[in-house]
C-alpha cells in the first residue's frame, strides 16, 4: 500500500473516532502521526503518554478547530502540529522522551536520522491522543494527573489505537508509558484482560523485574498486535535521569548481582539491546 493511502487511513480513523465529540472538555487537537517512508522500512513505533498544550489555537480545539475545519480531501489533515514539532523541535527538545528518541539513532540502534524535513523516521503515538492543557505548568489538563479527565479521554478514544495498529502494522512497539498506567493500557487501549498476555522481564541480570521492564506477549491470535514485539518501559524521565538510581530495591538487586555500571545506564542498555535484538532489518 502506498504511503499516501496509509496516511489517509490514519487521518480518517482519527476523524471517525472524534467526529461526534460535542465539546465541553477543552480538549486539544488530536495527536495524529505523520507516517514516513522510514517507518514503513523499520516498522518501529514508540508510544508516549501525552502531549502538553499541543499547539493550542483557543478553547476546545478538538471541537472548535479540528472538527470545524475538517477537510476530507486533505490526506494529511490534522498532522500539521506533528510535522512542525518533528521538524523544528524534536532534535533539540530538552525532555527525556526526546533525548531517548534521539539516542536510538545516535547510538545506532535505528538506522538513519531521527527526522528528515518533518518526517520522523519511526512512528510516535501517545496513549492519550488528546489533552486539556492550556499552560505548560498546569496539571489539571493532563490525563496522567487528572483521573476524571483520563477516563473521559479513554472513553472518547476507545478502539482508536487498535485501528491504528491494524493500519500501521508495527513490528516493534516501545511503550514508554510506565507501570502506573498498565491497567489503562491493557484494559482500555489494548482491550485485553491481563490473563491474555505474558509479561516476562527482559533483564537477564534480573535487576529489573517485570514491573520495571518487560516484554508483553499477547496470546490472542485475533489481536492486531499478536505478531508484534512489544516492550513496556518506564517513561525516560524516570530512567535517563537519576531517579531510578534511588529506588532501594533496585539498589539491593544491583548490589547482589555485582552490577558495575549505574542502574540508569543498565536500564537504557537493556532496553536498547532488546530493540536491536528484535529488529528485522
Amino acid at each position: 500500500m502506498k504511503l499516501q493511502d496509509i496516511q489517509k487511513q490514519v487521518t480518517d480513523a482519527f476523524y471517525q473516532q472524534f467526529k461526534n465529540y460535542e465539546g465541553g472538555l477543552n480538549l486539544s487537537r488530536p495527536h495524529i502521526p505523520l507516517i514516513s517512508e522510514g517507518y514503513l522500512k523499520n516498522r518501529v513505533m514508540v508510544m508516549g503518554q501525552e502531549t502538553n498544550t499541543w499547539y493550542r489555537k483557543g478553547e476546545d480545539d478538538l471541537k472548535d478547530y479540528y472538527l470545524r475545519y475538517y477537510d476530507p480531501s486533505n490526506t494529511n489533515y490534522g498532522t500539521e502540529p506533528y510535522k512542525e514539532f518533528i521538524k523544528n523541535s524534536a532534535e533539540k527538545y530538552s525532555g527525556a522522551f526526546w533525548r531517548f528518541s534521539r539516542e536510538l539513532y545516535l547510538d545506532n540502534v535505528l538506522e538513519g536520522n531521527l527526522q528528515n524535513d518533518g518526517f520522523l523516521s519511526h512512528c510516535w503515538i501517545n496513549l492519550f491522543t488528546t489533552e486539556a492543557v492550556n499552560e505548560k505548568n498546569e496539571t489539571d489538563g493532563r490525563p496522567t494527573k487528572n483521573l476524571t479527565l483520563r477516563n473521559e479521554v479513554l472513553s472518547l478514544e476507545k478502539g482508536l489505537h487498535l485501528k491504528l495498529f491494524e493500519i500501521l502494522k508495527p513490528e516493534i512497539l516501545i511503550l514508554l508509558t510506565g507501570p502506573s498506567l498498565n491497567t489503562d493500557l491493557i484494559n482500555s487501549t489494548f482491550q485485553l484482560d491481563f490473563n491474555e498476555l505474558e509479561y516476562p522481564t527482559i533483564d537477564n541480570n534480573e535487576v529489573f523485574g517485570s514491573h520495571e521492564l518487560c516484554e508483553l506477549k499477547i496470546n490472542s491470535p485475533s489481536h492486531p498486535l499478536f505478531s508484534s514485539k512489544i516492550v513496556r518501559a518506564y517513561h525516560p524521565t524516570f530512567f535517563l535521569g537519576g531517579r531510578i538510581n534511588k529506588v532501594k530495591k533496585l539498589q539491593l538487586r544491583a548490589e547482589k548481582v555485582g552490577l558495575q555500571i549505574g542502574i540508569n545506564q543498565h536500564y537504557n542498555d537493556t532496553l536498547q539491546g532488546w530493540i536491536k535484538l528484535n529488529l528485522k532489518f
